[in-house]
């Protein structure tokens, strides 16, 4: 299965739990984010936890990542090779 480019109206916590939930994700797939949104998903966790999240990063046993190639608002979604 290739790579896909998804749209999300918003990134947040709550946004991305939903979106691997819905798409059925799990350990192994990856979600690449742009900076920015990478950025503001690190910092909603500390916000709501009072501590740093720890790496490497995970929602939902997902693994994330910034990627510089990713536009703001948009996820990339790398699943498991299976084959």
């Amino acid at each position: 299965m290739n790579s896909n480019l998804k749209y999300l109206r918003t990134i947040n916590f709550q946004s991305v739990r939903s979106f691997v939930l819905d798409n059925k994700l799990g350990a192994g797939d990856l979600l690449y984010f742009s900076n920015e949104d990478f950025s503001n998903l690190i910092e909603e966790y500390r916000s709501l936890y009072n501590s740093g999240m720890p790496t490497p990063y995970y929602i939902l046993g997902v693994e994330i990542e910034e990627s510089l190639e990713i536009p703001k608002g948009r996820v990339k979604v790398k699943p498991t090779d299976l084959e």
